[in-house]
């Protein structure tokens, strides 16, 4: 070692790559004066490189350079295309030359690692190596995560409670979501809020309480984070003021997007009960008068019980009067009540947890669990969960779960008690029920499926309304009047809001479920959850990652050449395919997503899908054998469920326009050979 270097102060690392890469830049405009055409290779630009950074510290080797740079040709008179970069610093040469893309739509190389990482929710510390695998072939390439994914450096937080809270801000979402949407000219915008608490780990008391929001119409993406609460308890009702402020902002004056002004409109709060009791600062639902829409007061029986009959209807003006003192917290104001909102028509009751995991699991755990009268015997629980597990190889691909045994009923999900009430239960439950708890049972299934439907809904909801009365009447005489619980009473009311909202999916808590699925997934560690999650949040909303909805254009795969085509069709030009998607609908070739509804009423099998000139044809087989599954309280068919049997051999085709809705058909539990066909009622 020299004494210049044991004497001297140690330079920096990125001293040295400056000083080198100036020194480097200097001796390739030496070179370029001194001969016309001059090609440098990586390996000369290397060496000098490196002779400049040993001369300036021989005692320091820890600097190294890209050694895949590529060859330089200085006959364009360009002075510095050589791009170094250090991987042991956080700023990067991202403002260097990309790799050239010949194809427009292909994303750059850093967009699409970015999409990538948060598609799949990569660590930082996984992606951070595979940059420095990549960065030697990609000089462009940052060196750090954080500088890929534009990890802000500082989180804006303020206290709340016992816990802090942080805003994204609503404008920005709706303007995120509308200028990366291809809907063309937007005028106003329909928004559906929602409120939750989110526990985050069973050893400890932290929560989120996120604010998230989606637009109804038009409807392009899923739920977006609007603030998020973090802290040991729950946090106060004014941790909605800024959310409550830039929303009264927008709702009086609009939002710019583009050249147009779009007007900002609130379709609905959807929350589960007590969040609702929370933000509205009502009773909460095991309490007295704690009903939403009537001002029936209850009655205690062990618990806060109500009658099957609906109370004095309540109205906003009366919410906002205060009419009933017994309804609401004392000395406690909703900060929502300085919004032009209906406090009692614009917060419908929720069906994923009033009617699902509500009433429907309520109903299973009598069953199992419940009084002699209603219980079934063992034998019978065992035949139910026999009967479910054969429903697994015919659930068709837009449910999420297969059915489970009655045994994990207490790990079933919400969409487990959807899938039960709206298709499997009339079949499991024929040959155990007795026929009056079997007929009460349809009276809640032929309600729910109509309510359900988007067409039926719109015909028949006050026959659904009748129905649910006749349901919660029935539950008082056949389980005892203590069962009528708020998620019982709440059926009441349940007809009307599907009369304003539409169908029950438009104002159930699915999707923001999905959400907080989502959010929870962000905490990686259990220290500082809400400074990981915003920072996880905020790389989102820069990478310009969103949860687009499915498109409309066909889409073909799985190509074979060995189906059936049936005669009349021009075998020239055409492809065979087992898949197609369109219009968020997917039919395969076999019965399981294959069985489908002509719009002559006819329910067929696909055997063969074909891509033809202008379109697509189906190749199918009819059900000769269509008969009514139930008669009570109507006919099954009025719904579009019918027992089908006894398939043609004989295959004719279609276009696929003549698909009225894809069906899903269950095995029959007294019969084989039968099968019932459910319209997929997400699609009616």
């Amino acid at each position: 070692m020299t004494e210049q270097c044991r004497g001297s102060p140690r330079p920096s690392k990125w001293s040295l790559y400056r000083r080198a890469q100036k020194q480097t830049a200097d001796d390739l405009h030496d070179v370029m004066h001194n001969s016309t055409v001059v090609e440098l290779s990586s390996d000369n630009v290397d060496d000098i490189a490196h002779s400049r950074i040993h001369t300036a510290d021989t005692c320091d080797n820890a600097v190294e350079f890209n050694q895949d740079t590529s060859a330089i040709a200085l006959e364009y008179g360009e002075e510095d295309h050589v791009s170094y970069s250090s991987p042991d610093t956080y700023m990067s040469d991202s403002e260097s030359d990309s790799p050239s893309f010949n194809n427009d739509d292909v994303p750059p190389l850093t967009q699409q690692l970015a999409h990538w990482t948060m598609e799949f929710n990569i660590p930082h510390l996984a992606l951070n190596k595979l940059l420095h695998i990549l960065k030697p072939h990609f000089s462009s390439l940052p060196a750090d995560s954080r500088t890929l994914l534009q990890t802000p450096r500082h989180t804006v937080m303020k206290a709340c409670g016992d816990g802090a809270y942080v805003h994204f801000g609503l404008e920005s979402g709706i303007q995120r979501a509308l200028e990366g949407s291809n809907v063309g000219d937007v005028h106003e915008v329909y928004l559906q809020m929602n409120v939750d608490g989110l526990p985050l780990f069973k050893s400890s008391n932290t929560q989120f309480w996120p604010i998230l929001g989606m637009m109804k119409q038009p409807p392009i993406t899923g739920p977006f984070v609007i603030g998020l609460f973090g802290g040991k308890g729950k946090p106060p009702v004014n941790f909605l003021f800024d959310f409550v402020s830039e929303l009264r902002q927008l709702m009086n004056h609009g939002i710019v997007v583009g050249m147009n002004r779009v007007s900002v409109k609130l379709h609905s709060f959807v929350c589960d009960a007590p969040a609702r009791a929370f933000v509205k600062c009502t009773k909460s639902h095991s309490g007295y008068s704690s009903c939403e829409k009537c001002d029936h007061p209850g009655e205690w029986c062990g618990k806060v019980i109500f009658s099957p009959t609906v109370g004095a209807l309540r109205t906003d003006k009366h919410f906002r009067d205060r009419t009933d003192e017994g309804h609401h917290l004392p000395d406690v104001i909703s900060p929502l009540l300085s919004l032009d909102m209906g406090m009692v028509t614009q917060f419908p009751l929720d069906p994923m947890h009033l009617l699902y995991l509500g009433v429907t699991r309520r109903l299973l755990l009598s069953w199992i669990r419940g009084p002699l009268t209603v219980r079934l015997p063992s034998r019978d629980c065992t035949k139910v969960s026999s009967l479910l597990l054969r429903l697994c190889p015919h659930i068709a691909r837009e449910f999420c779960r297969r059915p489970r045994s009655l045994s994990e009923i207490d790990r079933w999900k919400a969409t487990e008690f959807r899938f039960f009430l709206l298709y499997a239960g009339p079949i499991v439950m024929r040959p155990v029920l007795k026929d009056v708890l079997y007929k009460h049972f349809l009276l809640l299934f032929v309600a729910c499926t109509i309510l359900s439907s988007t067409h039926l809904n719109g015909q028949f909801n006050s026959y659904a309304s009748d129905l649910l009365q006749a349901f919660v009447q029935g539950v008082a005489d056949l389980y005892g009047k203590t069962e009528i619980v708020y998620n019982i009473h709440g059926l009441l009311h349940l007809s009307a809001d599907a009369e304003k909202y539409g169908c029950l999916e438009n104002f159930s808590s699915f999707p923001f479920e999905n959400k907080l699925k989502a959010i929870k997934r962000l905490v990686r560690k259990p220290s500082l959850p809400l400074q990981q999650v915003a920072s996880r949040l905020t790389e989102y909303e820069s990478c310009q990652f969103h949860d687009r909805l499915t498109s409309n254009q066909l889409r073909f795969t799985e190509e074979h050449c060995h189906g059936p085509i049936a005669e009349g069709i021009e075998i020239a030009n055409l492809k065979q395919f087992r898949k197609l998607a369109v219009n968020g609908l997917c039919i395969c070739v076999g019965k399981r997503d294959g069985c489908v509804r002509l719009n002559d009423r006819s329910i067929v099998v696909i055997k063969n899908i074909l891509k033809v000139s202008g379109g697509a044809v189906i190749v199918y087989s009819v059900f000769d054998i269509v008969e009514e599954f139930f008669t009570y309280p109507l006919p099954s068919s009025c719904l579009g469920i019918v027992r089908v049997s006894s398939l043609e051999t004989e295959v004719r085709f279609t276009d696929v326009s003549n698909i009225a809705h894809k069906c899903i058909a269950l095995p029959d539990a007294l019969d084989d050979c039968d099968f019932v066909a459910f319209p997929m009622l997400h699609q009616c």
